[in-house]
């Protein structure tokens, strides 16, 4: 599960629209994942939070964020810098607390 998440959210550098990438890419992991033997619940928590995450990752990832980045106030090499930070930040979260905490709520069964 972590390389698919993990695969899953990097991707995201690869597409200019949040949507597109989501299309293109959910149901081949969820599918992925599925054949592999791979917790369907944890997959799929895994997939919608990075979707949800990926979105401040580029500046042009949303139409929302090209409106923050267009007037110039924070240039594209610091928007991937703190992007990366984010993300190395929020892999760490998920892998470590995380699956921790989904373990407490029973979800490390497979279902």
């Amino acid at each position: 599960v972590p390389a698919l998440g993990i695969a899953y959210f990097l991707t995201t550098f690869m597409f200019s629209s949040l949507s597109a990438h989501t299309i293109a890419f959910a149901g081949t992991f969820l599918d992925a994942g599925h054949a592999l033997g791979a917790n369907p619940m944890i997959l799929t928590c895994l997939v919608a939070y990075f979707g949800a995450l990926s979105g401040c990752m580029t500046n042009f990832s949303t139409g929302t964020v090209a409106m923050y980045f267009a007037p110039g106030y924070v240039s594209s090499s610091k928007w991937f810098r703190i992007g990366g930070q984010l993300a190395i930040f929020y892999l760490f979260i998920y892998f470590t607390v995380g699956l921790g905490w989904w373990s407490l709520l029973g979800w490390n069964s497979k279902t």
